[in-house]
């Protein structure tokens, strides 16, 4: 994933995507999104965590930047 990551491409991404994603493009996706509930504690973390952990994060940032209204697609 070498495009620039802003709300509306995360929006956009499908979960196959996601699911291709290596450990960097996951956290990648987690810090642009801006989750409210994710803390600078936790960003630093994210490299700890395991990778179906970063998928899940991933998965919730794309549903949150959908419901934030940043998706093309509706």
């Amino acid at each position: 994933m070498d495009e620039a990551l802003d709300k509306s491409t995360i929006a956009d991404l499908s979960s196959a995507s996601i699911s291709e994603m290596d450990r960097e493009e996951l956290i990648r996706v987690i810090r642009a999104a801006e989750l409210p509930l994710i803390d600078a504690r936790i960003l630093a973390r994210l490299p700890d965590l395991d990778p179906a952990t970063l998928e899940r994060l991933a998965h919730l940032a794309r549903g949150c930047c959908q419901n934030w209204g940043h998706c093309d697609s509706t």
